[in-house]
């Protein structure tokens, strides 16, 4: 009897396995074009790079307002909802009021929900950065934005939008995380990636971040020669990884140096954590003086 009631329990809760798994395959929609946003057109392709960018816009401020004539090079500026401008409207964004204060081409490649998970993968895949970027040779400064919550996104996400990497060679290189393509882009992904990932780097968060941007680096000096790749922390970085990274040349820039007011909620979108347009009207100056843009 004992057995008969542990075989049902088992084949039940087998059933119960395979029906969730079946039901997060049929919620993506793979059979379908998948569509990413460029410059507020959409860009459709079949093309496995692309498939993990179908939720996401990406805004570009020279389709906003046309700029004067300009001898001077362009701006990427990269990160999560910080950078892409959440609640804002388009004239609003950070990369929006770059442009028009320092009358350059600046192009934002952030992504809502995004970390540096996101920046590399875009990186280390010409055929959504040449999307993103007209002329990688004319881009003088690479800004990424930082917040806290970047470390977390390395090995958890609330949606996946870019694959994960796994630390190799004694966390000197990073590699795509193979996952099955049926179960990219869905709850099934971040699972597996949280069991493989989490419980095996959690306790080097710290390093595993600050591979992350070595290899950031090394992508910018590659696909953007000449480029100056800053970080814009908009919250506190741990002063172990601020130091690291500093020693490894990065140069990191904290708004807070030019208003402590910043992260009060009078820089704030009413009821969230985002900044609002007020802001990025405090910080874009100031950071033109310090970069001499």
């Amino acid at each position: 009897m004992l057995k008969k009631i542990v075989k049902i329990i088992f084949y039940n809760t087998l059933l119960l396995i395979i029906g969730f798994i079946i039901l997060e395959i049929l919620s993506t929609n793979y059979n379908e074009k998948i569509c990413m946003r460029f410059d507020g057109h959409k860009y459709f392709s079949k093309t496995p790079e692309f498939k993990y960018f179908s939720l996401f816009e990406f805004r570009k401020p020279s389709l906003i307002f046309s700029l004067p004539p300009s001898n001077k090079h362009d701006i990427v500026v990269a990160g999560c909802s910080f950078t892409y401008g959440d609640s804002l409207n388009d004239d609003e964004t950070f990369s929006s009021v770059l442009s028009k204060f320092t009358n350059r081409n600046v192009y934002n490649i952030g992504i809502s929900g995004g970390s540096p998970r996101e920046i590399l993968y875009i990186l280390r895949n010409k055929n959504i950065l040449n999307k993103l970027v007209d002329n990688p040779n004319n881009v003088e400064y690479f800004i990424y934005v930082f917040i806290g919550d970047h470390t977390n996104r390395l090995y958890y996400c609330n949606r996946p939008s870019a694959p994960f990497f796994l630390p190799i060679k004694n966390y000197t290189q990073l590699k795509y995380l193979e996952i099955p393509t049926m179960l990219t882009c869905s709850n099934l992904e971040n699972y597996i990636n949280l069991f493989l990932t989490y419980n095996r780097f959690y306790k080097n968060q710290n390093k595993l971040y600050e591979l992350y941007i070595k290899e950031i680096k090394k992508e910018i000096e590659n696909k953007f020669p000449g480029t100056k790749f800053i970080i814009l922390t908009y919250e506190p970085m741990e002063e172990d990884i601020k130091c690291h990274l500093t020693d490894d040349g990065i140069k990191i820039i904290d708004v807070q140096t030019f208003d402590k007011k910043l992260n009060t909620l009078e820089y704030k979108i009413p009821n969230d954590v985002h900044p609002n347009a007020k802001a990025w009207q405090v910080i874009v100056p100031a950071l033109a003086k310090e970069l001499n843009l």
